[in-house]
């Protein structure tokens, strides 16, 4: 049976290797799309993660709605608004941070924390000036918590712990004011007094918005900028698990009254998008495979056509319906596997060549995931022998009486 399948096979090679490009171009197809747009968003998660820490910690946002503000004014009245009170009663300051940073401590699932003290702040230097984000952190323990420390192209982040008026800013902050390491610029707190700093790193992420704005600093020296000793706005937690996080981050918000939230719950429109971009690469892929598996079931629909005679003799000679059956279906099989095998080595090249192309600040991203490979192979394979069922039933149900009579 199998030889006879390879003959068949061989007798229509143009046919034969139309079905095969078919598979293999199916099969690559869908790891080369999968892999990039998987190695992108992984690309997009990571830096939200680490950058920013699997669970931050803040001081909480009060909503005034009439039920807060019941009770202060005209005490055990009923009281009738005519415009009712909105907005928000934020608190700049966590209340309770060494509190916390004692108890993060003793909890399995964290693995790291570090304090962070920021604020939106004013930057000059000369006639220039930007609206910057001040970041005061922890040497020690923020590399700890996110890859900051990474994105340091000049100097390194224990450098801010060397004195009290050390910062690292962004690379396009820098060249808009015209200063390089060593250099001195001056950060303008809300009240309006000016703090001359120096620059002892260049920070570079590859998100411009970011490196135009964020000016680093020691817990210590944002706090003496901003005025406020031993204030802390935020703690970044890093758990044993990013996936788990919104679960920890339920468990923290039992301890405090601040507001804890992980960075899925953060990025709810993020993780959104990402959804959506997997259901239309979902959908396109489908399509694409679909297309396939009509092109390959027109082909062994042609070749059960073709082969009508030489079906008739096996059948005269004592070949059973199932025997077809499975002839046109080994060939299905034996075209599907060696092009889905193709299409592994047509998907791992291109996903190693695209890995190469540079981007503006970055190489393409590409998902190194075996699971890609497996889905690409299963799908094409499964759907080529699934259109390859049709026309093989067809054939089997051919007799021979009227495979001669249609054929006189």
């Amino acid at each position: 049976m199998f030889e006879l399948a390879v003959k068949y096979i061989f007798s229509r090679k143009l046919q034969s290797l139309l079905m095969l490009i078919g598979v293999a171009f199916g099969c690559g197809g869908y790891i080369v799309f999968t892999s990039i747009q998987t190695g992108f968003q992984n690309f997009l998660k990571e830096r939200l993660i680490e950058n920013n820490g699997h669970i931050t910690i803040r001081s909480r946002e009060d909503y005034i709605t009439p039920d807060s503000l019941a009770g202060v004014f005209f005490e055990g009245k009923r009281i009738y608004w005519i415009t009712e009170p909105s907005g928000k009663r934020s608190h700049d300051y966590l209340q309770s941070a060494w509190y916390w940073q004692k108890l993060l401590e003793k909890l399995p699932y964290v693995v790291a924390s570090t304090r962070r003290i920021e604020a939106t702040t004013t930057c000059s230097r000369a006639s220039f000036s930007r609206s910057i984000s001040l970041r005061g952190v922890d040497p020690v323990n923020e590399p700890k918590v996110t890859n900051i420390a990474e994105d340091i192209i000049e100097g390194k982040l224990q450098m801010l712990s060397s004195g009290n008026n050390m910062v690292i800013a962004g690379v396009e902050l820098l060249k808009f004011l015209g200063a390089k390491v060593n250099d001195t610029i001056n950060i303008i707190n809300p009240d309006g007094h000016v703090y001359p700093v120096k620059v002892v790193g260049i920070y570079s992420s590859g998100d411009r918005r970011n490196d135009e704005s964020l000016v680093l600093g020691s817990i210590t020296t944002v706090q003496n900028i901003l005025e406020s000793p031993g204030k802390i706005t935020k703690i970044v937690v890093k758990t044993i698990d990013a996936n788990k996080a919104a679960v920890f981050a339920q468990k923290l918000s039992q301890y405090s009254y601040d507001k804890v939230e992980s960075w899925d719950q953060a990025n709810v429109n993020f993780l959104s998008m990402t959804k959506q971009q997997s259901l239309i690469r979902q959908i396109t892929m489908f399509t694409f495979i679909l297309v396939v598996s009509f092109g390959i079931y027109n082909v062994l629909n042609m070749m059960v056509h073709q082969k009508q005679r030489e079906i008739a003799i096996l059948r005269s000679i004592g070949y059973t319906s199932g025997d077809t059956v499975m002839l046109f279906l080994l060939q299905g099989a034996l075209i599907s596997i060696a092009g889905g095998i193709i299409g592994l080595i047509i998907g791992y090249v291109a996903c190693s060549y695209i890995e190469t192309i540079k981007l503006p600040g970055r190489p393409m991203m590409v998902a190194w995931d075996v699971s890609i490979y497996m889905w690409g192979f299963v799908l094409v394979v499964t759907s080529a022998l699934l259109a390859s069922f049709l026309p093989a039933k067809n054939a089997g149900k051919l007799s021979p009486i009227e495979i001669i009579r249609r054929t006189e």
